[in-house]
C-alpha cells in the first residue's frame, strides 16, 4: 500500500513558507520591474498571496507565451511573478520532499543537487562509455498530458483536500493540447 500523505495545507500556507518561496521566485530576477514593485509593500504583498491562499481566492493567471530558438522553435509559458510563481513555489516547498526520493537517479531537472549541468554530465559519461546514442524529443510534451491522469497520479500520494485543490488549480490552468 502507498502512502498517501494528508495535513500539508498548513505547512503551505506559513508565512515562514510564503516569505521563503519569495525568496525562490525573485532567484535571479531582482532587477525586474514586477518584483521590484513587489517590494515596495512587500511584506503586505506576502500577506495577500498568503490570504488568497487561506480564503481560497487565488486562481492561476493565464499563461503568457514567448517563442524562443534553443535551437528549434519552443513556446514558452510564462505565469506572472505575484502571486503565481510564489504561489507555484509554496506548495513545492512542502510537495518535494514526499516526491523526490520517487525519481531514479538519472532524473536531473528541477532537483537540488541535480539540475542541467549535472545531468549535461552524466549524460558525457554515458555517450563515452557507448558507442551509440539517442538524441530525441517529445514534442508539446507538457501541452498533451491528459489532466485527468496527472490529478489521479497525485491522488495515489496526497490526500489533503486543500492541497489538491490548489494542485487541481495549477494543473487545470496549462493549456491542453488535443491528441491526433
Amino acid at each position: 500500500m502507498v502512502k498517501r500523505y494528508g495535513n500539508l495545507w498548513p505547512k503551505v500556507i506559513t508565512k515562514e513558507n510564503i516569505r521563503l518561496s519569495y525568496e525562490q521566485a525573485k532567484l535571479g530576477k531582482g532587477k525586474k520591474r514586477n518584483v521590484r514593485l513587489f517590494n515596495r509593500d512587500l511584506e503586505n504583498n506576502l500577506e495577500k498571496v498568503r490570504q488568497s491562499l487561506v480564503n481560497k481566492t487565488f486562481t492561476t493567471a493565464h499563461y503568457s507565451t514567448k517563442t524562443v530558438f534553443e535551437p528549434k522553435r519552443r513556446t514558452i509559458y510564462i505565469l506572472p511573478f505575484n502571486p503565481d510563481r510564489i504561489v507555484q513555489h509554496a506548495v513545492m516547498n512542502v510537495l518535494i520532499p514526499i516526491w523526490d526520493n520517487l525519481f531514479i537517479a538519472e532524473s536531473y531537472a528541477c532537483r537540488d543537487n541535480k539540475g542541467m549541468h549535472k545531468g549535461s554530465l552524466k549524460t558525457m559519461e554515458y555517450i563515452r562509455g557507448n558507442r551509440y546514442c539517442l538524441k530525441c524529443d517529445i514534442s508539446k510534451f507538457y501541452p498533451s498530458i491528459n489532466h485527468d491522469i496527472l490529478k489521479s497520479i497525485v491522488r495515489r500520494k496526497i490526500k489533503d483536500k486543500d492541497v489538491l485543490w490548489l494542485i487541481d488549480d495549477i494543473i487545470d490552468s496549462y493549456p491542453v493540447e488535443k491528441q491526433r
